[in-house]
């Protein structure tokens, strides 16, 4: 009997188009925290195969740089205020004289800079278990790398 030669190039089309195709993204659950292992269906993958967006990890620092005036008392700030700044009041301790009202103003454009504060933010939230992620495996299939934290809307 002859074989379909249609139906051999399909197959043979399959075979080399597997080959090809790249990994693609998948959808994991964070089963364990310490140490961090994420499922993904029947498939779990510990630390030793993960590789992580370094913003999820615990203790994942940014230096980051602030546009800010700030000053004592909520009528000393509204002297001082540019007309682009924004107020964020924070009010001192109330019945004591010792701890005054800070005015933090920020900038609602970026026109006019009264002071560039820089400082370190530091992420104190790290995956937890039941948080899904979007995870991608590499070419070889060795590794997955763990790409953001993702919500069901």
């Amino acid at each position: 009997m002859l074989k379909d030669p249609y139906g051999e190039m399909v197959i043979m089309m399959k075979r080399f188009g597997a080959a090809y195709n790249p990994p693609t993204i998948q959808i994991g659950e964070v089963s364990s925290e310490d140490p961090l292992v994420i499922k993904i269906g029947d498939l779990e993958i510990d630390k030793n195969n993960l590789l992580v967006a370094d913003y999820l990890l615990a203790e994942h620092s940014r230096t980051v740089k602030l546009d800010v005036l700030q000053c004592e008392g909520y009528k000393d700030c509204l002297s001082r205020q540019p007309d682009n700044f924004v107020s964020q009041v924070q009010p001192g301790t109330p019945g004591t004289a010792s701890t005054p009202t800070v005015v933090t103003m920020v900038p609602s454009d970026k026109e006019e800079k009264e002071i560039i504060a820089e400082s370190t933010l530091i992420f104190t939230d790290t995956l937890k278990v039941g948080d899904l992620v979007a995870i991608m495996p590499t070419s070889e299939l060795s590794k997955f790398i763990v790409l953001s934290r993702v919500k069901k809307l």
